[in-house]
This record gives C-alpha cells, sequence and structure tokens, in this order.
C-alpha cells in the first residue's frame, strides 16, 4: 500500500512538472521565442511525455514492476523521431531559404521564421500558411491512441476469476495499430517536407 501511494504522489508531480513547462515556458514552440508558433510535432511528444511519465511510475506502484511494452516503447519512440524529423525538415527549409535570399532568389515564407497564430492554428497550419489536412489527421490520430491508452491503463483488470482487480496495465496495440501510426506520422512529416 505504501509503494501505491509513494506512486500515485510522484505521478501526480510529474504530470504536474511536464504539464507546467508545456504551459508556462517555450518548450513546446518552432523557437526559443515568445511568439514563435508552436510546434505539432514538439506538441505530439510532450503528451506522450505527460501521459506515458506518470503511467510508468502507477504501474509500478500497483504491479511492483518496471516492465514496460512494446506499446509503451513503439509510443515514445514514435513521438522522438517525429520530432527530430520534424526539426531537421525545418532546419532544411531554413537552409535552403537562406541559400535562395544567398542567390538573390526569392525565399519562401516559413512557419518556424514567423510568429504565432494561436495555439491550434499554429498545429494545424504549414510552412504555406494554411491548415494542412495531414496533420489535423496526425493531431486526430494522436488524441485517438491516446484516448484508447489512458481509458485501458485506468480500467481494472483481473488475471483469474479470483484475483483482485487491478488497474495500471499497459495497453498492447497490435501490428496494424503501429502501422496506421507510421502512416500518420509519415502522413505529417511528408506533407511538412513539400509545404512550400
Amino acid at each position: 500500500m505504501p509503494q501505491q501511494i509513494i506512486s500515485i504522489v510522484a505521478a501526480i508531480v510529474v504530470f504536474a512538472i511536464v504539464l507546467i513547462l508545456g504551459i508556462k515556458t517555450k518548450l513546446l514552440r518552432e523557437k526559443d521565442l515568445p511568439d514563435s508558433p508552436y510546434s505539432l510535432s514538439k506538441f505530439q511528444l510532450w503528451l506522450w511525455t505527460i501521459v506515458l511519465g506518470p503511467a510508468f511510475i502507477l504501474h509500478w506502484g500497483y504491479h511492483g514492476d518496471t516492465h514496460i511494452n512494446n506499446t509503451f516503447l513503439v509510443l515514445i519512440g514514435i513521438s522522438a523521431s517525429v520530432t527530430l524529423t520534424s526539426g531537421m525538415v525545418t532546419q532544411a527549409n531554413v537552409a535552403r531559404n537562406n541559400a535562395n535570399l544567398a542567390k538573390g532568389l526569392t525565399s519562401t515564407p516559413l512557419k518556424a521564421n514567423g510568429s504565432s497564430s494561436g495555439f491550434w492554428i499554429d498545429l494545424l497550419k504549414g510552412d504555406s500558411d494554411t491548415l494542412s489536412v495531414e496533420r489535423l489527421q496526425h493531431l486526430v490520430f494522436t488524441f485517438v491512441y491516446l484516448c484508447i491508452y489512458v481509458t485501458y491503463f485506468f480500467t481494472c483488470k483481473q488475471a483469474s476469476a479470483t484475483s483482485a482487480c487491478l488497474p495500471m496495465n499497459f495497453i498492447e496495440f497490435d501490428s496494424a495499430a503501429y502501422i496506421l501510426m507510421g502512416i500518420s506520422s509519415a502522413g505529417y512529416l511528408v506533407g511538412k517536407g513539400v509545404s512550400r
């Protein structure tokens, strides 16, 4: 029982720290500037961190182990990979723009160099300054998977008819779910790369 209480307190502290950092700092913005646009990939990684960090602690508190499953790894891995790749695409677009400017060619307006149009608009708007269906689809599937994960995690599961009901269980998605996540992420990244 003390382990469960410790895990609940620790999970709340971790949740609060990650939440405050996301809300009160420039952590979720494209650049470290006050009016820089918000980044969809950073927001997605932040969402999974705010869920998976406390989930890991609560699972330990209720089950007494620190074992994680493939779904846990895939979710954090896809989110981190999308964030890193998105950053590289942004840097490549900025470098291409700077090279064009140096040659006296016309430059393309880049979202990362602009100012915020508001949180949700920033998440859905690409470099072309229009709303992007790829970004919308990526955001929707992020929320869908997040809801499924959280609902399953807090649902009681019994190992047998005589065993106690324990919540805090990790869901195991099948390979088709991973493929759908990958397609959603790839669609967003390709859209970001070709958006001019």
